[in-house]
């Protein structure tokens, strides 16, 4: 037997032996447990805040609201830079930044109640409508949701984007201002949902490419933070309204584009595939607005019906 072959029998032997040298079966339990204790909290946290929810009104629900982010902010901050948790505090400041984002659209529907810069409806429903009794409590709530967003993006994108922190954080911010706007239907909000959905893809794959921490999961965390305002301003305008063939033209070309450029920061190749079958159903999209628009006369409705 040769000394090689010699000291692998005895690591071998030892680590038989020694059980802390072998594996630990529960480490690849320890992410589970670690979402079940933070999620936990988290409903320990929502129940205490929203005692009397239906009770009070629009004002005092939005502050709940704020409560919640503060609180997950709070949660994050403690675990990160308090007993340096980092993946406890990857999970809170994740459900933070989405909290925000709720807010500045909750925001959003309170402006929309007292002035419309582009579209309009004759009634929200009702898991949409919220209202003010005047403007200065809307002013009032701006600051308050102006703050506490300011402090969730610096402390939250400083733990998942890392290095692109100072550029990420104000970007969530102007992207949650462009969905704070009431602009619903028209061609601006179509331009502006175009480029609240391109321009963070474009921003987070430069971003990859220059950093290699943003390749992590927190730095895709914080990419799909910057990719959720657009999302959801997309969302409400199929939700609320027929959206027209000139729209659906850009925002599948926009969605074709977006997926092209995702499909090259797939991790994998099941996610590389998922993408370019999505740019697929995008491109049958564009074709198929522009078919319409072009059997369509210029002075006609656009309207799909």
């Amino acid at each position: 037997m040769n000394m090689a072959s010699h000291n692998t029998q005895m690591h071998q032997e030892t680590a038989d032996v020694n059980p802390s040298c072998a594996p630990s079966q529960w480490a690849h339990y320890a992410g589970y447990f670690r979402i079940g204790g933070a999620s936990i909290i988290l409903i320990g946290m929502l129940l205490l805040l929203f005692q009397g929810w239906s009770n009070g009104g629009d004002v005092n629900r939005y502050y709940m609201l704020l409560g919640q982010t503060g609180l997950m902010a709070a949660a994050g901050f403690m675990l990160a830079f308090g007993i340096r948790e980092t993946k406890g505090a990857r999970l809170f400041f994740a459900l933070a930044l989405a909290s925000v984002c709720i807010n500045t659209t909750t925001l959003s529907a309170m402006w929309f109640s007292f002035s419309q810069w582009e579209g309009g409806l004759a009634q929200y429903p009702s898991i949409a409508h919220w209202q003010l009794a005047d403007m200065s409590e809307l002013a009032i709530l701006g600051v308050a949701t102006a703050c506490i967003a300011g402090a969730v993006a610096y402390f939250a994108m400083a733990v998942l984007a890392r290095k692109s922190a100072m550029l990420f954080a104000p970007a969530f911010l102007f992207y949650n201002l462009l969905l704070t706007l009431p602009m619903r239907e028209g061609p601006g909000t179509a331009l502006l949902t175009a480029g609240a959905l391109l321009l963070p893809i474009i921003m987070g794959k430069r971003a990859m490419q220059t950093h290699s921490s943003m390749r992590t999961r927190e730095g895709y965390i914080a990419w799909a933070a910057l990719c959720l305002p657009g999302a959801i301003m997309l969302v409400r305008y199929l939700w609320l309204y027929e959206p027209t063939h000139v729209v659906a033209l850009l925002l599948c070309s926009v969605l074709y584009v977006s997926m092209q450029q995702c499909s090259v920061l797939a991790r994998s190749a099941t996610q590389k595939e998922v993408m370019q079958w999505l740019s697929v159903a995008m491109a049958c999209g564009v074709a198929a607005s522009a078919a319409a628009l072009a059997h369509t006369s210029p002075l006609a409705d656009y309207s799909i019906h």
